[in-house]
């Protein structure tokens, strides 16, 4: 993993991806983080590309971007719902195109995370961020289809 050269948004959370950036890359984040049960929950999460979210293997949101490097979007989603009292699992699956197409403009594959409750952070994107290829889909060239 390393860490992607783009404006921070989340103070101490960083921009990540995998060491090699390819083309239709499928990659896994993980990251846990221990909740007291006393407020709400939220995860912000911004992507230049298709992502999904799990918290304790429950499908949470999936969300696609436009992205543009002047304007970063981010999705805010409340994930009480999701979380128990003390240790939880948040999960990502994030897909880079890696090439320009028609719908989808190239941008640097990264994504950045943060997990709050009541103004405390419980967890961000960075160096310690379990990242990996997908063992679920493939990774890289493939022929097209007939």
């Amino acid at each position: 993993m390393k860490d992607i050269a783009v404006k921070n948004l989340y103070g101490q959370a960083k921009w990540i991806w995998t060491e090699q950036i390819g083309l239709n890359q499928f990659a896994e984040f993980i990251k846990e983080f221990d909740y007291n049960g006393e407020s709400q929950v939220f995860l912000e999460i911004s992507a230049p590309t298709t992502y999904v979210v799990w918290v304790n293997g429950q499908y949470v949101f999936n969300g696609q971007y436009g992205d543009y490097d002047f304007y970063k979007v981010y999705d805010k989603i409340d994930v009480t719902a999701f979380v128990k009292e003390g240790k939880n699992i948040l999960a990502v699956l994030a897909y880079n195109q890696g090439d320009d197409s028609f719908p989808y403009q190239y941008k640097t594959p990264a994504i950045t995370f943060s997990i709050y409750a009541d103004g405390k952070v419980l967890a961000i994107s960075d160096k310690e961020t379990l990242v990996r290829y997908s063992k679920i889909y493939n990774t890289g060239w493939s022929e097209p289809l007939a």
